[in-house]
């Protein structure tokens, strides 16, 4: 008797055990402002953190760190959402590759706010990206349910899960019988005319001339009717992922236009992204004068270096 009751307690208490494993998020923990050097992976239950000039983790200095987190959003009722974020430096947050904050630069304990219509019962796919610079940090990630008013509130750490929630199928009526037809004669089959299709030459599809306004970051109307057709095709070319690479001449500070290509190349990436191309099948990097085309110190081969690569992959 005594075994038939402790078994029960014991896979209550293992089940209570994995549920409370698989809430929080993942954070990747970095060195650098930019990703540059991973240094360790932990589970955290929320995003609310304020470091005041001390490490965020074992192995990293209290500045110059950046950090992603993973995992999911469990959405407890249907509605539009109101998301905060009051970060010291910056943020950016998806949710299933939807941009719903973008804030990627050095700020001073500042909010920043989003929203997104989202579908009760359902998993969200959640990333969140973070840096902080100088001095102290800090992130606080509140929300807004619908039909709910007063000031934001802190994120339950109970609606973050690091792997997908499962749900209930839906039933599915049951079929209406459908009277059986009475019999035709077949009808006469004509020949079939097959058409071969051109495969896509995917070199026509990658774009020549983005261009951006002088010194900025600010995409010209011109460069979107390219970067539409190179959206088009990787719709229609869901296995092939795209590097783009951003670049300068060497005019200016070097640091400066580090910074200007890294965000040129995120800038195009957003494009593609608002076009409807997962995220993840995207990489931007910023190389600033670094690789030139041209070594000639004139117009037209400082010209030739300010440009946005594009490689299939």
């Amino acid at each position: 008797m005594r075994l038939k009751i402790w078994l029960p307690l014991f896979f209550i208490a293992c089940s209570s055990l994995f549920a409370q494993a698989q809430q929080g998020l993942t954070g990747a923990y970095y060195q650098g402002t930019r990703f540059e050097r991973y240094v360790l992976s932990r589970t955290d239950r929320d995003l609310d953190f304020d470091w005041d000039q001390v490490p965020p983790a074992k192995g990293l200095p209290p500045s110059y760190f950046s950090v992603r987190w993973t995992g999911f959003l469990n959405v407890p009722k249907s509605g539009k959402y109101l998301f905060s974020a009051m970060v010291d430096d910056g943020i950016r947050l998806w949710l299933d590759d939807q941009l719903i904050i973008d804030a990627w630069n050095l700020h001073d304990s500042e909010r920043f706010n989003g929203s997104a219509t989202l579908e009760a019962g359902k998993s969200y796919a959640l990333r969140v990206d973070y840096f902080n610079d100088i001095f102290e940090g800090e992130i606080h990630l509140n929300w807004q349910i619908p039909e709910t008013t007063g000031n934001f509130q802190k994120i339950d750490p109970k609606y973050f899960s690091k792997t997908k929630t499962r749900q209930q199928p839906l039933r599915k009526p049951a079929p209406t019988p459908v009277p059986e037809k009475p019999k035709t004669k077949p009808p006469v089959q004509k020949p079939v005319v097959v058409v071969k299709n051109q495969p896509d030459s995917l070199e026509k599809y990658l774009p020549q001339n983005i261009l951006f306004e002088q010194s900025k970051s600010i995409m010209l109307p011109g460069s979107k009717v390219e970067l539409d057709k190179l959206a088009e095709m990787l719709l229609r070319h869901p296995e092939i992922n795209l590097t783009i690479e951003g670049h300068t001449d060497n005019i200016g500070d070097p640091d400066k236009n580090m910074v200007l290509s890294q965000d040129r190349a995120r800038v195009t990436a957003r494009y593609l992204v608002e076009k409807g191309i997962a995220g993840k099948r995207i990489d931007a990097k910023g190389y600033g004068s670094t690789q030139p085309l041209s070594t000639e110190n004139t117009a037209a081969g400082h010209a030739k270096n300010r440009r946005v690569v594009f490689i299939l992959r």
